[in-house]
């Protein structure tokens, strides 16, 4: 549980923190999925990441539920705060803009360019 932008791993007041903000984004996604299940008229412009051109709205709801659902389980695992790609330590300023952060800037930008780099990946 390591994390840069500051000395030392990550401490409990700061993974209390995450989790809960976490948590609370998790709830407004499983709101809004409920909605658009429901066929209720829903924007998703301010969903963070890149839609897809086919993308339908639930399924990026979904994924993002999916992402912050896995974050927590990383929390739990002591394993949150460090990239799933090669280990390094995440900035806890990325972690608190996107508290389901799960790569470094550095392994973020190699897999767009040139796909996934994870040790095993094919």
């Amino acid at each position: 549980m390591v994390a840069t932008n500051g000395p030392g791993p990550l401490t409990t007041a700061e993974l209390v923190r995450f989790r809960a903000q976490l948590l609370q984004a998790g709830a407004g996604v499983a709101a809004r999925l409920a909605d658009l299940l429901a066929a209720a008229d829903l924007a998703l412009g301010d969903l963070p990441g890149e839609k897809e051109p086919d993308e339908e709205g639930r399924d990026r709801l979904r994924g993002l539920l999916d992402e912050i659902e896995t974050a927590i389980g990383r929390i739990d695992g002591g394993a949150y705060g460090v990239c799933l790609d090669c280990g390094a330590p995440l900035r806890r300023a990325a972690l608190a803009a996107t508290p389901w952060v799960d790569r470094c800037g550095r392994c973020d930008v190699l897999d767009t360019l040139e796909g996934p780099h994870r040790a095993g990946a094919a």
